[in-house]
């Protein structure tokens, strides 16, 4: 009789009891009685189920941000915010923009020009340690005769050959020389003096009315950092102002020309005025300046740059001149994205060239 009778809910009868309501019902075959055994392995199964759907979840979302960080997708740290290179308070501090984005600082582990004698970092051969000073300063080393290089000798005849002096060497003809020789940059860095000044993405703006550029809190930070230029500028016999920019943008040669354009005519004579040159001081240099916009015909690899380079780039803060140096030292540690950035920074760049040599072919 139980299997005819269906439960519909619960009622007082005429004694006032309590009783259940049933309705007839059609017979259930006990072929569809479900056993305890089997409910047991069904409830078993679902929960594995689900349990492994958790774990794929969680798998494919770890795999994801793992792509996502090996490909440098989003190199995020210091919050990931979205920023503009070269921006004033940009990021927030202790964090860098890269590629649009604030990521957290890094420092090298190289010690460099400036740090104290008691950072926790490795001594580099080309610094030692000023005992008055307690920071760190380049070796004193003797005079090369770098005038006496067969590179730069041949560089030297070609000058001569061309134009008889530097002075009287017209900028069209020396940029021809530039880009013919597949050894430029090379001859560049064999001048003890020089130094490679580094622009932000974009930097400065070349479109009509753009506000000036760098900032003030930049700008200082370039001035101090070629202060210790401003007697190797005096000494020279002449000046090549070398700039590059990054490839990949049509407007590259107008890049290479402002920031030359910016190192000349506010950087260089920032640095002479805060040394304390005179005016006629000052007018002594101009004549020496030759300025070469290069563009992006010539190029820096990370490894030329880190063997060549390094030691003498100037940033435009020292967060961001400790990230290039930092990823430098990385090599192919890093991800592609910052790779990308890298390369496109170490080649946003202004040579400044202190050529010691008498110029004209020998």
């Amino acid at each position: 009789m139980d299997s005819m009778r269906r439960f519909v809910g619960r009622s007082d009868g005429p004694d006032g009891e309590s009783r259940e309501d049933t309705l007839q019902g059609p017979p259930v075959s006990d072929d569809f009685r479900i056993s305890r055994s089997e409910l047991r392995s069904t409830r078993f199964l679902t929960a594995v189920t689900a349990v492994t759907a958790v774990v794929l979840a969680m798998v494919m979302v770890f795999g994801f941000q793992l792509m996502r960080h090996v490909l440098g997708a989003e190199p995020r740290g210091g919050g990931g915010d979205e920023c503009e290179e070269g921006e004033a308070d940009a990021c927030d501090e202790g964090s860098v923009c890269i590629a649009g984005r604030c990521v957290a600082g890094q420092r090298p582990t190289r010690c460099q020009l400036g740090d104290p004698c008691a950072s926790d970092c490795t001594p580099s051969p080309s610094l030692r340690c000023d005992p008055e000073t307690a920071v760190y300063v380049p070796v004193k080393r003797p005079e090369p005769a770098i005038c006496d290089e067969a590179q730069v000798s041949r560089f030297l005849t070609e000058i001569g050959r061309k134009c008889g002096s530097l002075s009287g060497c017209k900028a069209e003809d020396l940029k021809s020389l530039a880009i013919d020789d597949n050894e430029f940059l090379q001859l560049m860095v064999m001048f003890p003096d020089t130094v490679a000044i580094h622009f932000p993405a974009g930097k400065p703006a070349i479109a009509v009315n753009a506000p000036a550029w760098p900032n003030a809190a930049e700008a200082e930070y370039y001035v101090e950092s070629l202060l210790p230029l401003v007697p190797q500028l005096q000494k020279a016999s002449a000046v090549l102002v070398v700039a590059l920019a990054s490839r990949g943008g049509k407007k590259a040669d107008a890049y290479s020309l402002e920031r030359a354009k910016v190192v000349v005519e506010r950087l260089i004579v920032a640095a002479t005025d805060r040394a304390g040159l005179s005016p006629a001081e000052r007018d002594s240099l101009d004549p020496k300046i030759k300025l070469l916009a290069l563009g992006d015909r010539k190029q820096l690899s990370p490894t030329f740059y880190g063997d060549q380079v390094l030691t003498r780039s100037i940033a435009w803060d020292r967060s961001n001149q400790d990230m290039i140096r930092s990823l430098i030292e990385q090599g192919d540690g890093i991800s592609a994205r910052w790779k990308s950035w890298l390369k496109q920074t170490i080649n946003q760049t202004v040579f400044v060239v202190p050529i010691p040599c008498r110029l004209g072919a020998k």
